[in-house]
């Protein structure tokens, strides 16, 4: 596998999650996760260190195809499915907390889920996902098709799917996804699109959507899939020959990787919108900072170090564009999907990350665009929790607070004063301990607060903060926004002060509407409200932006159901803020002919590009510029590049080199 990454285009593996019985009867699992022979597991951290990414799958029950669900299988069953999926995934660390695990139904499109099957889904969703001071905790998601899928969104409209929709009928394709004389190996999944024999349903990514219910119950969210099952290929390449193992003898792949490399017949070849499907985040990561002559903007790319065996985020200031790198030490680098987590300090732009060995780094700019190296700050006991949730806000520009949620689901913080050190990391907040799932959005009220916002362990919204009249660091104290939980656990969070009177949160609600609510000097926090019409969707697991564009007006970004960019205005009229319609902008448009462009040696025309509904998202104003600019993680062609838009009329998607 080693050598297969290093000499190909493929960058994650599928995985199946597999492990002895935890209760007896044994047939009380299916066979499939009790197949410890298939050698996944004992091989993950060999195969993280080599730089793959994972699709996890743990097989579950179906109706006839697969493994056929017994009569009795119910919620309790499911429920002891789910804690045997955890009970294997916890034993290999930390690094894999939070993954997407992914499980498999091998249903038709046209089957019909049973009322005792869907209660067993339900049950081993929850199991699996929800909090354990003694399990990890993992993500659901399903793979399958058609009727079954919808089903199980009407239920768990946050779920993450694998779409299987195989490009022929058959197990024995006749044209690999790949040229067997191109060294190293590429598998293009645009050029499929012309390879593949008449009538084939090809595409360069995975695009078809899922409602989350049915009509006529209520209007459908869609969901976009985070990867797709395109390809089977059990054959030579030739139709005129017969199946023959791959890479062909005497192939330049089959040349150059001669006895290290076993040939295989039959291959399943599948495409993910991210590099690894455990961490549904898709590449580049973005951090916009500062605004006007303070802004930078900076992206991050998945690469190896120069050795070429240790997989890390390579970090880039795009805008203004410089061609020097942020330097990280090449034995700590930053982790590969790890947040970019922007803030100034002390009146200097600086970009907080997570290093390969879970400590904190930092980066600080000049005025001249310059990065000093990127180092670590230490963490502390625990370290942060995976899936990252960390943030940074400067109460003054002598004062700023980095808080992240630990691995205990405490909220732990750092301190920096007067440009010293950062301090060690303290407790900041011992309950509610944080959803495991739970983002975290870190924002400065005035001089006078500092507000850490997260998902406690039932779901509900809550306000940490610390405020210089405290009499000691970092007592935090909290409050609920909500009674009754009505966000995702998983939801984005983003929160920003406009002025500082006032503090703004962000999230998605589970109707699938963007909600919002506001701390307001003298009267505190409102309730949570939800925006727009009941149609009005986000995806549920849209990134979030928000932009202050002065004290009177903020812009908030996020991706609709349809993976489309929705623009929320919202203005204040004394001491309230209040949304206006929402905007959708426009797609790239479609690759044509002879369509004229605007290109300059930075920006190139995004015609057929696409924005990654798993991606990043950040708004902010340049230097010079009239209108608010956003940026996206995209796909062209199924690479990964940076997009981005002028939000003012007449502004044209853009790729930025």
């Amino acid at each position: 596998m080693g050598t297969l990454i290093a000499n190909s285009n493929l960058r994650f593996t599928g995985a199946y999650v597999t492990g002895p019985a935890i209760a007896t009867p044994a047939n009380a699992f299916t066979n499939s996760t009790k197949a410890v022979e298939r050698g996944w597991m004992r091989n993950l951290a060999t195969l993280a260190a080599q730089g793959w990414g994972f699709a996890f799958f743990y097989v579950g029950y179906s109706i006839g195809g697969g493994e056929a669900a017994p009569a009795n299988a119910d919620r309790t069953r499911g429920e002891l499915h789910g804690r045997h999926l955890r009970t294997i995934m916890h034993q290999h660390g930390a690094r894999f907390a939070g993954s997407v695990v992914i499980i498999d139904n091998e249903d038709g499109e046209s089957d019909v889920l049973p009322a005792n099957l869907i209660q067993y889904y339900l049950g081993l969703f929850d199991a699996m996902s929800r909090p354990d001071p003694a399990l990890r905790a993992f993500r659901p998601g399903i793979y399958g098709h058609g009727q079954p899928i919808n089903a199980l969104l009407a239920v768990w409209p946050d779920l993450f799917i694998w779409d299987v929709q195989i490009d022929t009928s058959t197990t024995t394709t006749p044209i690999a996804p790949m040229d067997p004389d191109t060294d190293p190996i590429r598998v293009d999944l645009a050029a499929i699109r012309t390879q593949a024999p008449p009538g084939t349903n090809v595409h360069a990514v995975p695009i078809r959507s899922y409602p989350t219910v049915l009509p006529p119950q209520r209007p459908p969210a869609f969901l976009s899939p985070l990867g797709r099952q395109f390809r089977f290929h059990a054959g030579s390449g030739d139709r005129q020959n017969p199946p023959a193992d791959i890479p062909l003898e005497g192939s330049a792949v089959e040349r150059r990787l001669r006895q290290r490399w076993r040939r295989v017949r039959t291959w399943d070849y599948d495409a993910s919108f991210v590099r690894n499907p455990a961490s549904a985040i898709a590449e580049p990561r973005i951090a916009v900072i500062g605004d006007g002559p303070a802004f930078r903007l900076v992206r991050g790319r998945f690469a190896f170090s120069a050795s070429g065996t240790i997989p890390l985020q390579h970090l880039q200031q795009a805008e203004p564009p410089t061609l020097d790198a942020i330097l990280v030490d090449p034995f700590t680098p930053v982790e590969p999907e790890a947040p970019l987590m922007p803030a100034e300090v002390g009146a200097r732009p600086a970009l907080y990350t997570v290093l390969n060995n879970g400590e904190i780094g930092e980066a600080l700019g000049d005025s001249a665009g310059r990065w000093s190296p990127l180092g670590s700050i230490g963490t502390g006991d625990p370290p942060p929790r995976t899936p990252r949730a960390l943030g940074v806000a400067a109460r003054s520009a002598a004062d700023a607070h980095l808080v992240y949620i630990a691995e205990n689901g405490q909220l732990h913080a750092k301190r920096k004063a007067h440009n010293q050190a950062w301090s060690r990391a303290a407790l900041a907040l011992a309950a509610p301990l944080a959803h495991p799932f739970s983002a975290l959005a870190v924002c400065p009220r005035g001089g006078q607060m500092v507000f850490a916002l997260f998902i406690d362990g039932t779901g509900v919204l809550q306000a940490a903060h610390w405020a210089r009249s405290f009499s000691s660091w970092p007592a935090f104290q909290v409050q609920a926004l909500e009674q009754t939980p009505s966000l995702f656990r998983g939801t984005a969070l983003t929160a920003i002060t406009p002025r500082p009177e006032d503090v703004l949160v962000f999230a998605v609600a589970r109707d699938g509407r963007l909600s919002f609510a506001v701390f307001s000097d003298g009267s505190g926090w409102s309730r949570l409200t939800p925006v727009g019409a009941a149609t009005d969707r986000l995806g549920a697991h849209t990134r979030l932006a928000a932009y202050a564009m002065d004290d009177r007006t903020v812009e908030v970004a996020a991706l609709t159901d349809g993976a489309r960019l929705a623009i929320y205005r919202f203005d204040r009229n004394g001491n309230a803020w209040t949304p206006a319609p929402r905007t959708i902008v426009d797609d790239p448009p479609a690759r044509r002919p002879g369509r004229p462009t605007v290109e300059t040696t930075r920006l190139r025309d995004a015609a057929g590009c696409r924005i990654n509904p798993f991606g990043d998202i950040g708004l902010g104003r340049p230097v010079g510029a009239t209108t608010t600019r956003v940026y996206c993680a995209g796909l062209s062609d199924a690479q990964n590049v940076l997009l981005t838009r002028d939000l003012g009329q007449g502004g044209l998607w853009q790729i930025l080199a």
